[in-house]
Order: structure tokens, then sequence, then C-alpha cells
């Protein structure tokens, strides 16, 4: 299964290393530019790797002094002149395209869902502007996951212009594709200077990819839509990609790209945009944390859904579908 990384910008010529599905890896770049995925472990002490340094196009363990190259062999061991054949780790298939690093857990190397999902929003309309914006997070990747599966939240968590019964007047229709899940709805006179509808449609794909289409329609929209009518044309338009990277068990990054047309004014615009974005996943991340520690400092019977779950149930399906067909995942199950 391809897994995202993280931006291409985050890897340099210095070690970095991320705990992925499960696997730690150590990412860096060789000489040429080109992205090499390692088992983050020295094969004499189990050293983390992403501890040690570039040296040339390998990566030196910091305690004994080690090399091991982009193929996860072991190439000099210091004051030895023979390298065993086991001295060795895993190496990981990696892939770039449009800023975007990803890495294979998996013994094939075709697109997984999420790396289409990213090309599909890049290679559609043109000229966008973006802007990026990368938070830490103390809690696995998982429940970031299931916090933006979820809308029921918004008037709780995140007020302003949403109501503690919001979601109930504006309760999005879910469905389960092949590779992803989508949740389509329409919120209605949402105060964005003037009132407009809102029309968002998110895709989120195994494992921990969200795609969103946001649209601001004039009033009357939603109830057009709903009658089966063609809507007034969107008087602004978003697109986003979010992205949970797991870095460690207990804490992940969220990578979030978000882009507008590249009109007049839109760089002032996207500006503010971004204010409020980061207003709203520093909500977000404090009741993912606060969730988090309250789960590791006691042991509690398993979560009970209620019905504003649908989104993620259908997800973890999905994503449960899409890892038993994993080969890697099959392979270790034998």
């Amino acid at each position: 299964m391809w897994h995202l990384a993280g931006w291409s910008d985050e890897f340099a010529q210095q070690p970095v290393g991320r705990v992925i599905d499960g696997h730690p890896i150590v990412f860096w770049r060789l000489d040429d530019g080109t992205l090499a995925a390692i088992e983050d472990r020295c094969a004499h002490r189990h050293m983390p790797l992403s501890m040690g340094q570039c040296d040339g196009n390998a990566v030196r363990c910091p305690y004994h002094g080690l090399a091991f190259s982009s193929a996860g062999l072991c190439i000099n061991v210091p004051g030895q002149d023979r390298i065993p054949d086991l001295l060795r780790v895993r190496a990981y298939a990696v892939h770039e395209e449009q800023g975007w690093s990803w890495v294979s857990t998996a013994s094939q190397s075709e697109d997984g869902p999420g790396m289409v999902a990213a090309r599909i929003f890049a290679a559609g309309e043109q000229r966008w502007i973006s802007a990026r914006r990368r938070f830490e997070v103390a809690a696995p990747a998982e429940l970031i996951v299931e916090n933006l599966l979820d809308t029921s939240h918004f008037g709780y968590v995140h007020g302003g212009g949403f109501k503690p019964d919001w979601w109930l007047a504006h309760r999005p229709f879910v469905t389960r594709g092949e590779r992803a899940i989508e949740i389509d709805w329409w919120a209605e006179d949402l105060a964005a200077g003037d009132l407009v509808d809102q029309h968002a449609v998110t895709h989120v794909y195994p494992p921990g990819i969200v795609v969103i289409a946001l649209d601001d329609h004039p009033p009357g929209g939603a109830s057009a839509a709903r009658s089966g009518e063609e809507p007034l044309a969107p008087v602004a338009k978003s697109r986003a990609v979010i992205a949970a990277v797991p870095v460690a068990p207990d804490s992940a990054l969220i990578l979030l790209q978000w882009s507008i047309p590249a009109d007049e004014g839109a760089s002032a615009r996207l500006a503010t945009i971004m204010d409020g974005l980061e207003m709203g996943f520093d909500q977000d991340r404090r009741i993912v944390e606060a969730q988090h520690a309250n789960r590791a400092r006691f042991s509690f019977p398993r979560a009970l859904a209620v019905r504003s779950d649908a989104a993620l149930l259908l997800y973890k399906r999905l994503a449960a579908t899409s890892k038993s067909a994993d080969p890697a995942t099959a392979s270790s199950t034998d």
C-alpha cells in the first residue's frame, strides 16, 4: 500500500525518520537528489539510522558507524573488511510527484488510491494558487482521520457560524466507492461576506488522504440541488488536499494544501482563509490530543458508534478491505 510520507521539500540530505503503517522508515536524499527509504534500524544493534548522518549516498549509524546504501545493504563496517550478506535491512519503494513524497509498504508499486487522488486534484483545473500548512499532533494519525471524516462536531468544537445543532440541518450524504468514501453536503446561508450556499464534496482515501472540492453558490443553490436543478454558478471555489501522516505510534503530522483560483485579489483572500484554517485545525488538534491522552491513561471499553458516525464506519470497512488486499499484509499473516 502506498502511504504519503510528506512534502518533497521536507526531505534533504539528512536522515528523517517516520513510522508509517507500523514500519520504522528512514528517508534521505542521494547526491543526485533521488529520495531513498530503508528500514530505520542498524542491522548490528538496531540503533535508529535516522539519528545518524548521510555519508555520500549512504546513511551511517551513529552508534558504531556502519553505513547502509539505499538498497538496504551494509556497505561499510569500520575495522572490518568482510561484510556478511545478512547485514542488511529492508528497502522501500518511493515515488515523488507534484511536490508530494510517497512510500510503499507493499511488494508492489502500482499507483495507490491516495496518490491517484492527489494527481487528479493537481491535474484538474489550471491557474490555482496554493498555500500549505503543517501541524504537529500528539496523537495517532487514525484519530486525525476520524476527526476529518466527522461534520457533526463543527458546532461544538469550532463555533462561529456553526451552532451545536448545525449538523442536524446539514446531514451529509455518505457513500462508499471502490477507492474512497464520498461525503457530499450542502450548507445553506453561510456568512462568507455575502450569504452563500456552500457545497462540499469530500473524498477520503485510505490511508488518510482527504481531497475536498468546496464551492460557494448564491443563495438557493442547495434547494435547487435538492430539486434536481442545476444551481447557479459558484461565486467562489476552493480545493484542498489534507493528509494525516504518522510520525510515531503516538504522533502524526497534518499536511494541508489549500488552493483557490488565481484571480485578482486571490493572494489576500487565501491568506485570510489560511488564518481561519489554522484556528480550526488548532481547535481540532486540542480535541484529538485530549481524546488520545484519555484513552492512553485509562482502560476503557470499546467506543460505541452513533448515527453521525456513518462516514467513519464506512471508511473503516474500506480501509480494512484495502489493507487485507495489500500483498505485504497478506504475506505477513500467512
